[in-house]
């Protein structure tokens, strides 16, 4: 509860008033709840700090946990810390990453414009297609259109709609990356068949359109798709006056984020 209230230091001291006292240690849950009292309000380093404790008082991560760490370490751009605590999962802890985990390393590598390093890392991994979500090829096509690299953007997208054909924000995505490169003849092809599909692009909102319209209509919940700095894929429902701290950012209502 402090943690989402920014209030890190008062889920601090409620964390160490906890323990560890009379041979009890903290269990997962707690050094848990910390990592994301401070991965929530980018305190990054400090993860990192507080995973390496709970290491030295000999309570074994979970999942979650290093779902955590990966986030933070995608947030801050540690790409060297983010592989090394993914091994770490997997080899120091023998723990199955999820398609989560993976999408966190691609995401990281992408953030770090080391768009080569991630299609190797996806190539190398990609032998059980479960593993890898849409943000993984979201990540990667993003990541395509800012490098300019067609080939690899394509084989992405189509990945991302062999898993989720009615994404609209794939199509926009790839779009763009078209557009960037002047491929003009692709973006009208690439229209046909998103109206043969029956799909149309989301209407978009600046935050300030949608802080007006809940002036206008009284209390809305929006629910919000996009990218949003430092999250991937991600997705919220939320009181319009929480959107101000989003502020300068594109979004769409119901639907994938178009930019």
């Amino acid at each position: 509860m402090y943690g989402k209230c920014g209030l890190v230091d008062k889920a601090r001291l409620v964390f160490v008033l906890s323990g560890p006292h009379k041979g009890v240690r903290r269990d997962v849950v707690m050094w848990t709840s910390l990592l994301n009292a401070y991965n929530r309000n980018g305190m990054f380093k400090d993860v990192i700090r507080v995973f390496e404790d709970m290491l030295v008082e000999k309570t074994k991560p979970d999942e979650v946990v290093f779902l955590v760490v990966l986030s933070a370490c995608g947030k801050s751009g540690n790409v060297a810390k983010g592989l090394e605590l993914f091994e770490l999962m997997r080899k120091g802890f023998a723990l199955v990453p999820g398609p989560e985990h993976y999408g966190c390393v691609v995401d990281m590598l992408c953030k770090a414009g080391e768009l080569d390093s991630a299609w190797k890392f996806v190539r190398k991994e990609g032998k059980d297609g479960s593993r890898f979500g849409v943000s993984v090829w979201g990540a990667i096509l993003s990541a395509s259109r800012s490098c300019g690299n067609v080939e690899v953007g394509k084989i992405a997208a189509s990945k991302a709609l062999d898993l989720e054909p009615q994404n609209t924000g794939i199509y926009m995505e790839l779009s763009n990356l078209y557009a960037g490169l002047g491929m003009w003849e692709e973006i009208v092809q690439l229209r046909e068949v998103m109206e043969e599909r029956g799909l149309k692009k989301d209407v978009g909102f600046k935050i300030d359109e949608i802080l007006e319209r809940n002036y206008r209509d009284g209390p809305i919940l929006y629910w919000i798709s996009g990218y949003i700095e430092g999250y991937s894929d991600a997705s919220w429902c939320l009181e319009p006056d929480e959107c101000k701290s989003t502020g300068g950012f594109i979004f769409t209502m119901g639907g994938a984020a178009v930019s």
